[in-house]
C-alpha cells in the first residue's frame, strides 16, 4: 500500500496536521473520511498507520496509531549518469529507476541533448523531477527517495561522481562497456 508523507516528525497517539497535495490527495483522489486509516511516513523514514481524524479544503487532522514495518533497502547503490533527454523520455526514467532501487541520478547536459532546457528554469525542473522520483518511492514503497543532481555538461558530472571500481558506461557506438577510468571528459 502506498503512502503519504508528512515533513516533519511523527509520534505515536499524538495529532499532527497534513497540508498541500498530500491532504487534498487523501481527501479528494481516495477520498477518505474521519475514521478511516492511510498509512504516512515522517522525513526520517519512521512510518505508521494513522487514523483521519477530521479535514476541510486545505488540510486535514491525523493520528499514528501503531508503526508499520518497512521493506528493507537494497544492500546495492547504484548511480545512474545519464544525459538530458527529451522531458517525456527522463520522467519515464526517472520513475523507473526509482522503482527499480537506484540511489543516485546525475543528469547532465550532452551534445545531443534537447536545447529547450534552459538554466534561467532549472528550478522548476528539479523541482517536477523530485516530484516524480517521490512518487514513484510512494508507489513502490520504498523508504527514501534517490538523490538527483544536474551537471552542465559531462565532465562536471564526471568530476561530481566519486570514482568507483564497478562502473560501467553503456555508448550505442561501441562494441564494449567502458570503464569510467578510461572516459575522457571531452565526450
Amino acid at each position: 500500500m502506498s503512502y503519504f508523507i508528512f515533513d516533519g516528525v511523527l509520534n505515536l497517539d499524538q495529532q499532527y496536521e497534513l497540508k498541500g497535495e498530500e491532504s487534498s490527495h487523501i481527501t479528494k483522489s481516495r477520498r477518505l473520511r474521519p475514521g478511516d486509516s492511510f498509512m504516512v511516513q515522517d522525513q526520517q523514514g519512521q512510518r505508521f498507520e494513522a487514523i483521519l481524524k477530521s479535514f476541510d479544503r486545505k488540510s486535514l487532522l491525523f493520528t499514528p496509531q501503531k508503526p508499520v514495518a518497512i521493506p528493507p533497502a537494497s544492500s546495492l547503490r547504484i548511480e545512474i549518469l545519464q544525459a538530458l533527454p527529451k522531458q517525456k523520455a527522463l520522467e519515464f526514467m526517472l520513475q523507473k529507476t526509482t522503482e527499480l532501487g537506484v540511489s543516485r541520478l546525475d543528469v547532465f547536459c550532452g551534445i545531443h541533448s534537447p536545447k529547450t532546457f534552459r538554466a534561467s528554469e532549472k528550478q522548476n525542473h528539479f523541482k517536477r523531477w523530485k516530484r516524480i522520483v517521490s512518487e514513484a518511492s510512494k508507489q513502490c514503497e520504498r523508504q527514501f527517495a534517490p538523490e538527483i543532481h544536474f551537471h552542465h555538461d559531462i565532465s562536471a558530472a564526471l568530476q561530481a561522481l566519486p570514482e568507483c571500481p564497478n562502473s560501467w558506461m553503456l555508448d550505442p557506438e561501441s562494441k564494449d562497456a567502458v570503464s569510467w577510468k578510461r572516459i575522457s571528459s571531452s565526450g
